[in-house]
């Protein structure tokens, strides 16, 4: 098995959408505004914030990240597409997910072929990586309080729960790993 993690590019838009609706349990294809979105600078799910995970030549998994101070720039240029069925004003009222100071781990998923062989792990080390190597203290995410065995792998890497977010009617972990 080779392992390659690298940078997305625009063309792999589609496979960037794929991850995102993977991480949100959207069981849908990607509507064709998903991967404009997705192929776009300066958007939560750009494929600029995107390492992909290949094995053998082909992507395997993905993982979503980017700087915290950016967020909510990058959330008005997101939200209004991608929830296009939201009312704004529920938009407005969902809490952010991140804060200056922290690189944030946005979403992650690995197709289903390939799960099983460690490549999440792989994936935020990577991702852990960028965020070291561009000065960050802290990574986060968040981890669905419904999915106990998500939290605990959290936990096993070093994450710490730290607080409860509810985001879209459910709740999270709001969960954080110290870098230096």
């Amino acid at each position: 098995m080779n392992l390659e993690i690298r940078p997305a590019s625009t063309q792999e838009a589609k496979e960037v959408a794929w991850i995102v609706l993977e991480a949100l349990d959207i069981e849908e294809p990607a509507s064709e505004e998903m991967i404009r979105l997705c192929s776009e600078a300066g958007t939560l799910y750009s494929w600029q914030n995107t390492l992909l995970a290949d094995i053998d030549g082909k992507v395997a998994g993905g993982i979503i990240g980017y700087d915290g101070a950016a967020y909510a720039e990058m959330r008005e240029a997101t939200w209004p597409r991608f929830w296009q069925a939201e009312d704004p004003q529920t938009l407005e009222a969902v809490p952010q997910e991140c804060h200056a100071g922290e690189f944030y781990l946005d979403s992650m998923a690995v197709l289903p072929q390939f799960r099983g062989l460690g490549l999440g792990k792989h994936l935020l080390r990577a991702a852990i990586d960028v965020a070291i190597a561009k000065g960050y203290n802290y990574a986060s995410l968040l981890a669905s309080k419904d999915k106990p065995s998500l939290v605990a792998y959290y936990e096993k890497l070093g994450f710490r729960k730290e607080e409860t977010i509810t985001f879209f009617g459910h709740n999270y972990w709001r969960m954080r790993l110290q870098l230096k």
